[in-house]
């Protein structure tokens, strides 16, 4: 046997294969943009009853989408960088792989549109604030990167970004940001700590899946239910509406824990829409808003045009700007062996 093949054999299987990671964020951002497919909906069409619960359930469909991206961001993040400190190679990928592409869309997005008028619309580009998933991305990522560059302790550091996760999570919450800003949050640390105790986290999970993912169903089934009905709501505090929402939120992390740790089967669809989902989730409300919406045709018409719109644009986007940063990296690394 080679010792290539030795090396092959001892490497531990991670809890989540990039495979499984691609197939669920595929799922995740088609979560999300039915979200607001939904809340658009109630513009052309009222809706009463049970159909109302229904627009209201896929409205919820994004805190949980999020949720994913979060926790295969957090995994990733960990797996990919391991036990070593922080490094310029690890810093410039994050650049090519998110801020990047997030600065070319939106630029494109930002010109087509109202472009900048005050030092506050560049901010906001930068900072990713008009597309609140991004600056809540861009923090993790940067608190991420300051805690795995001041120490190499795997205790520490799971600690650390926990400790920000939280009070950054409540700062939010203090500063009148609406839930969908933080509810989700905690999927992203979890993920952190999935990665860092991975080998003896995984034979736990295993043996727990069968008993936990029906009760974690339930359980979460039940409070996402009753989130739903404005006579329960309206005997919450705005403490209890949210605890509610977070505690269904790590439900669901669990519940996708133990499903992504044993999924077989990733169809090559769900796949190819993870791998450009970061486009989908840029381009997708432009579209519509800016371009789609303003058809003649029936709202369901313009639903469907806007969302093959969207996969298309994403697609070539994503194809673009891949092949740009493949350039970039290649100078880079060039440059790097000369020096």
């Amino acid at each position: 046997m080679t010792t290539a093949a030795c090396a092959e054999n001892i490497t531990p299987t991670p809890l989540f294969s990039k495979r499984a990671s691609a197939w669920f964020r595929g799922l995740a951002i088609l979560m999300v943009i039915v979200s607001h497919y939904a809340e658009w909906w109630a513009w052309f069409t009222p809706s009463q009853g049970n159909m109302e619960l229904l627009r209201q359930a896929f409205t919820k469909l994004g805190e949980y989408g999020v949720a994913i991206f979060f926790l295969f961001s957090g995994y990733g993040l960990s797996k990919s960088i391991g036990s070593n400190r922080m490094n310029r190679n690890f810093i410039g990928k994050r650049i090519m792989s998110a801020y990047l592409p997030y600065l070319l869309v939106v630029g494109v997005i930002e010109l087509l549109s109202d472009g900048f008028d005050s030092r506050d619309d560049v901010w906001d580009y930068l900072s990713g604030h008009d597309y609140w998933f991004m600056a809540v991305l861009f923090s993790f990522y940067l608190a991420f990167i300051v805690i795995w560059a001041i120490t190499v302790n795997t205790h520490l550091r799971t600690f650390l970004f926990v400790l920000f996760t939280a009070v950054y999570s409540f700062l939010l919450f203090r500063n009148g940001k609406q839930g969908f800003w933080y509810v989700s949050n905690p999927a992203f640390p979890i993920g952190v700590m999935l990665a860092a105790y991975e080998g003896s986290l995984k034979k736990l999970i295993h043996h727990a899946r069968i008993f936990l993912l029906p009760l974690c169903t339930v359980a979460m089934f039940t409070i996402a239910h009753a989130g739903l009905f404005p006579q329960i709501l309206a005997s919450l505090t705005d403490v209890q509406k949210i605890l509610s929402q977070i505690i269904a939120i790590f439900l669901w992390t669990v519940l996708i824990i133990l499903t992504a740790s044993g999924w077989k089967t990733y169809d090559p669809v769900l796949r190819r829409l993870g791998k450009d989902s970061l486009y989908l989730y840029l381009t997708h409300t432009f579209l519509f808003m800016r371009c789609v919406n303003h058809f003649t045709c029936a709202f369901w018409a313009r639903f469907l045009i806007s969302a093959v719109l969207t996969i298309t644009v994403s697609l070539l986007s994503s194809l673009l700007i891949n092949a740009l940063s493949a350039q970039i990296l290649k100078k880079a690394a060039k440059r790097a062996e000369i020096s």
